[in-house]
């Protein structure tokens, strides 16, 4: 078994639908309420003596409410990311294991860190080629640690205060869950 090879690739694509669906979600949710697609319509022909024109302007129900809750996840979107770079190095980690570099992969983000940091991984080529690139990712997976808890604790809190405080149970569990 080599590794990086196509089953390994979408083992990684698999890992990270949720996140990018997320993001997607998000950045087109933002688009459509801050009038980047078509929200309104103005046409304007003159192929008669007399010129039309046509305006269209659509309303969507609950959307003050949905822009509400859009704008409480909008800190997901660091939470989203910065889970896509732990699934990365989580599944370089899973590839070295797999050829016996190293003998487990750790679930705690402190924990792949230090492994990381310590061992001499083989990289995808994309990382190899472009050494720059794991840097970078490595400098934003290491150094926005300290942010993660915190930005994902705040959208909980948005949640509770949009949608009541039946919710509260929920950000107890990830106080409990949620440490680096």
């Amino acid at each position: 078994m080599s590794i990086y090879d196509s089953n390994s690739q979408q083992r990684l694509i698999n890992k990270l639908d949720y996140e990018i669906w997320v993001l997607d979600f998000l950045g087109n949710s933002q688009d459509l309420f801050y009038g980047k697609t078509d929200i309104s319509t103005i046409q304007l022909t003159n192929r008669q003596q007399n010129a039309n024109i046509s305006v269209g302007i659509q309303e969507h129900i609950g959307a003050s409410y949905g822009q509400r809750i859009i704008d409480a996840l909008t800190p997901l979107t660091f939470t989203a990311s910065y889970k896509i770079l732990d699934m990365v190095y989580e599944w370089i980690l899973e590839e070295n294991e797999s050829i016996g570099v190293i003998s487990d992969v750790p679930w705690r983000f402190s924990q792949k860190l230090k492994l990381i940091k310590k061992t001499n991984l083989q990289y995808p080529s994309l990382f190899a080629d472009n050494p720059y690139l794991k840097d970078y990712s490595f400098a934003f997976f290491t150094n926005l640690l300290p942010y993660r808890n915190p930005a994902f604790k705040f959208t909980l809190y948005l949640y509770i205060l949009l949608c009541g405080e039946q919710q509260k149970g929920w950000l107890t569990a990830a106080n409990s869950f949620y440490h680096p």
